[in-house]
């Protein structure tokens, strides 16, 4: 092995740990919102390129619509739901394919899923979906493989899911049975084939179900307990970097499932520094390439940023929200290129904004031979540069080539560009 394929082969390892980062946020900003919000979802919804925000609350029952300008928001603009409606947790996208982004809600005392279609900036009803009773915790994705977003709940009562398809902005409802008390559901391909399958946290039954996709119809295909535990939220996403989908459901503690070729195993379980996690997002907080988890405490006033320490989760760090934070709203708010969150707090009556205070990386300065790409020609050629103290080489603009400037690069270079 080349001096030169040994120092690459270590550039995988320092990169990770050189963005890597404890999970942080500014302290929250407090949006003053209806009584008891509970759903949240970001989108450009008026087209000038940052992200707005909606919150769903039920007294009165409707949605509030906040503008981003430039990272601060305004508003409300109010969309009523009608009456005794409860509205609950949302998804925004383009359902209609007119390319802006429209609001889907759960109405958990109609038993429906409404979607408000996008018109310029304003928002009108454009049907409402059947599904089973009590409907919440609803997630989106492509299940039939069209291109649109498509749309599922886990029905409490109903103890059912209900998978909403989406043809050209029309839903057609698929409801089954899953068993007693359904309490979150999520799409993943678990078993590598192509097609989103689902899985479902249930919480008289104390397990979560995973349920494979057989072109639209699904399956049980196994089931694993989760002792002690009632299920809730259900978040899916390659928690350990080898290509496949895992699992993570909130009950006492977070409950993470690992994909082994779509065969589960686990759980495995993290403290989130409270009783009673609630809902759950898994991104990329440092932008190191693994997921790291964000969950609230649905009984106390903070959320938990656990960081991804190679397939397994950092201690909690707690970033102080209202009371009974609800479902989290990922998008970045700033523009800064970092995930911001946005958590309605139900007994608060406010919604917290909580922008990443990770720094994020630097630009393209790892292209250093001008080809357009970052490959081993550009990090060898900004060794030289280093050793020579040349003046390119001060990334950090202090004036020095020190060893900030050669991690700085190494930020950069794992990026790419």
């Amino acid at each position: 092995m080349t001096k030169k394929t040994t120092v690459l082969a270590l550039i995988a390892g320092c990169t990770a740990s050189a963005l890597a980062a404890p999970p942080a946020f500014d302290p929250a900003v407090n949006l003053a919102t209806a009584q008891r919000p509970g759903g949240a979802a970001a989108g450009d919804f008026d087209g000038d390129g940052d992200m707005d925000l909606v919150v769903s609350v039920d007294n009165l029952d409707r949605l509030l619509i906040f503008t981003n300008n430039g990272g601060t928001f305004s508003g409300p603009v109010e969309v009523l739901t009608g009456a005794n409606t409860g509205p609950d947790t949302m998804q925004a996208a383009d359902f209609d394919s007119d390319g802006d982004v429209d609001i889907a809600v759960v109405l958990k005392n109609n038993t429906t899923v409404r979607v408000y279609t996008n018109n310029g900036g304003v928002f009108a009803p454009a049907g409402d979906s059947a599904t089973g009773a009590d409907p919440r915790g609803m997630k989106m994705g492509d299940v039939d493989g069209d291109g649109d977003m498509d749309l599922a709940t886990a029905n409490r009562d109903g103890s059912s899911v209900s998978v909403l398809v989406n043809n050209g902005g029309v839903f057609s409802p698929n409801t089954f049975s899953v068993g007693d008390e359904a309490g979150g559901v999520d799409f993943g391909d678990f078993d590598g084939d192509g097609d989103l399958d689902l899985a479902v946290g249930r919480r008289q039954i104390r397990d979560v179900s995973f349920y494979t996709n057989n072109g639209g119809a699904f399956s049980l295909a196994q089931s694993i307990a989760t002792p002690g535990q009632r299920p809730s939220s259900i978040e899916t996403g390659d928690m350990d970097g080898d290509g496949d989908v895992d699992v993570l459901a909130s009950g006492d503690f977070l409950n993470l499932f690992v994909n082994n070729g779509g065969s589960f195993s686990g759980p495995a379980f993290f403290g989130t520094g409270g009783a009673n996690p609630g809902e759950i997002a898994a991104v990329d907080l440092d932008r190191d390439g693994d997921l790291d988890v964000v969950v609230g405490d649905e009984d106390l006033t903070f959320v938990a940023g656990l960081e991804n320490l190679g397939g397994t989760l950092g201690a909690p760090t707690l970033f102080t929200t209202g009371t009974a934070p609800q479902q989290m709203a990922v998008a970045d708010f700033n523009a800064d290129t970092m995930v911001d969150f946005a958590v309605p707090n139900r007994d608060s009556n406010s919604t917290s904004i909580l922008i990443n205070a990770i720094a994020p990386p630097k630009g393209c300065d790892a292209d250093i031979d001008g080809d357009g790409d970052a490959d081993a020609d550009d990090f060898f050629d900004y060794l030289d540069l280093f050793a020579a103290g040349d003046p390119a080489a001060d990334l950090t603009g202090n004036g020095t080539v020190d060893s900030d400037d050669f991690f700085a690069y190494l930020d950069s270079f794992v990026i790419g560009c």
